[in-house]
């Protein structure tokens, strides 16, 4: 067989019982199984006995157990089949001319073929979702073969010695090839299942990916905030002893102290949440390394998709000239992330066409990235404060809020105390904005 056990093994889940009494929509599912092994009936030659058919609807027929009706009883899904099949045969029997008994026994026994394919199959399979390839392949021509069989019996009434031997030869060989056919399409199933398993993956993977950065980002800030808040403690305490030698009412001793005490319980609280995340995220743990290829196809990809972005209307190009492998993946995905949606959201507020590019080089012991866009650029009077805590120029329509303004101050923070870099700004109003990243070679480049 052409098969491979482990790269075709159907997806495991969970594996159920039909009953009698099933739900509503695995019975529109069976139903659309006998729907659609009807009109592969069609599509048959008579071979040997009378009336007795060779179609491919047996080839779909197994195709259906494993994926439509995977989780029905293999049994009723062919005992409705049979029903199905035998009303349709019937009636199709009745407009050509024959009479009602002539109807019914030329075509009974060969509806019955699914009921029996059905037994078989639930005799030889107990759980559809953990069996092998293999399994499956042998199966299906057990099954196959064996119905056939079956009917032979019923149309010979049971004279098996009615047919010379190359009869059942030919008819073993008719299940090989069925069965080859319903392998081929199980295959090419299963190859689909996976191709969209995989893509599900990797979606989910960039979005904690990203998620992750941003966490570790906002880990950053806070520590840096922690250290800040302990300079803070320090000095409201020192004020403290300064006031407890001076003849100052003692409310206002008290209260310097009350508030070197306050920051330094908000300190700890910076802390407790800090090693909560950390903890979630596996923030001590070693961390792979990424190249920097990698970090541009997830941006690409995860700007489109979280954006909310056109791509026929904003184009991104990004452009690695020399691919590098870093342990800072996290801190470079995040700066990037914030320049290139900044770049975006100019252009859409500015009728939303454009285009924003990184370039990427090798200089030297310097890697050189530069982010650029082709929007409404930033006003001259405005550079100056673009990296300055507060500095923003959104504005939220909807609530009539400003921006923080932490972006690219944040941004040039990263750069400079994660990456050791420097960031700087040009822009020419109405035509582009670009911002130029520095970082040394060694910090990015990581040991293999």
């Amino acid at each position: 067989m052409p098969f491979h056990e482990k790269n075709l093994r159907p997806p495991r889940l969970p594996a159920r019982r039909l009953s009698v009494s099933g739900t509503l929509k695995e019975y529109r599912q069976i139903l659309l199984t006998g729907l659609v092994v009807i009109l592969f009936s069609e599509l048959y030659f008579n071979f040997a006995l009378q009336d007795f058919r060779i179609s491919l609807s047996v080839a779909v027929f197994p195709v259906l157990l494993m994926t439509l009706t995977r989780e029905s009883n293999p049994f009723l899904t062919g005992l409705f089949t049979s029903a199905m099949v035998a009303v349709f045969r019937f009636g199709l029997g009745l407009l050509q001319g024959q009479g009602m008994v002539e109807a019914f026994t030329r075509n009974i026994y060969g509806a019955l073929f699914y009921t029996w394919y059905g037994l078989f199959f639930i005799l030889l399979v107990q759980k559809k979702s953990v069996v092998p390839t293999v399994r499956i392949m042998v199966t299906i021509l057990l099954c196959d073969f064996g119905a056939n069989l079956v009917e032979v019996g019923f149309e010979t009434g049971l004279r098996y010695d009615s047919q010379k031997y190359t009869f059942y030869i030919l008819l073993l060989l008719v299940a090989c090839f069925r069965t080859l056919c319903a392998g081929t399409l199980l295959a090419l199933y299963w190859s689909y299942f996976s191709l969209l398993s995989q893509a599900g993956h990797e979606e989910r993977y960039q979005k904690l990916f990203l998620m992750k950065t941003g966490l570790k980002t906002e880990i950053y800030f806070m520590r840096r905030s922690s250290e800040q808040i302990e300079g803070i403690v320090r000095n409201a305490y020192r004020l403290y002893e300064e006031l407890s030698g001076m003849e100052i009412p003692p409310e206002t001793q008290k209260l310097a102290l009350q508030i070197a005490c306050d920051v330094h319980d908000i300190k700890k609280d910076y802390i407790r949440i800090t090693q909560g995340i950390e903890s979630q995220i596996g923030e001590s743990a070693e961390e792979g390394a990424m190249s920097f290829s990698s970090i541009l196809r997830i941006l690409r990809e995860s700007t489109y998709r979280m954006k909310d972005v056109d791509e026929e209307r904003i184009r991104l190009d990004f452009r690695c000239q020399q691919d590098f492998t870093t342990r800072h993946h996290y801190a470079l995905m995040s700066i990037l992330y914030n320049l290139v949606t900044n770049s975006v959201e100019a252009i859409q507020s500015a009728g939303g066409r454009g285009e924003v590019r990184i370039e990427e080089e090798k200089q030297g012991d310097k890697y050189l990235i530069t982010v650029i866009d082709n929007g409404p650029g930033i006003p001259p009077e405005l550079m100056r404060s673009v990296f300055k805590m507060g500095f923003s120029t959104k504005y939220d329509e909807k609530t009539g809020n400003m921006s923080r303004g932490m972006g690219l101050p944040g941004v040039k923070l990263s750069v400079e105390e994660q990456l050791e870099g420097s960031l700087m700004v040009s822009s020419e109003p109405g035509k582009r904005t670009a911002f130029y990243l520095e970082i040394p070679a060694r910090k990015l480049e990581s040991e293999t």
